[in-house]
């Protein structure tokens, strides 16, 4: 529908990979989750889960993944990444998920091309 209206929703290409670290310690269950913030509001806007797979792993996230329908990525001038491999698959961080972030970057019109690289390198003690 928004489409049809010529309200184009924002897209954000993510592609995500592992440090040598991370990939020789993989757990072999876990759920990856993909979560992007503001940069100033630690509450997620846009979430997306999926079963681990390979690395590296190209995803979009788009207004289809909002937590909220009145936070929309779209409405987003600057994105904060983080992905994080979840070993229990909840959404709390937990000791030993591994996890890595892109930092606050641009994102909208004037912030071309929306891919964001993210490499998860760092484990929660």
């Amino acid at each position: 529908a928004k489409s049809q209206a010529g309200q184009e929703t924002a897209t954000l290409g993510i592609e995500v990979s592992l440090s040598s670290d991370a990939a020789q310690k993989l757990p072999q269950q876990g759920t990856l989750i993909i979560s992007i913030t503001d940069g100033a509001n630690p509450i997620p806007v846009a979430v997306k889960q999926l079963p681990l797979s390979r690395f590296t792993l190209s995803v979009a996230l788009d207004d289809s993944n909002a937590m909220m329908p009145e936070r929309l990525l779209s409405s987003l001038s600057q994105v904060n990444v983080r992905a994080r491999i979840s070993l229990d698959g909840t959404a709390n961080p937990q000791a030993g998920d591994w996890f890595g972030e892109s930092g606050v970057q641009g994102f909208g019109e004037k912030a071309q091309p929306q891919t964001i690289n993210v490499q998860i390198n760092k484990q929660i003690p």
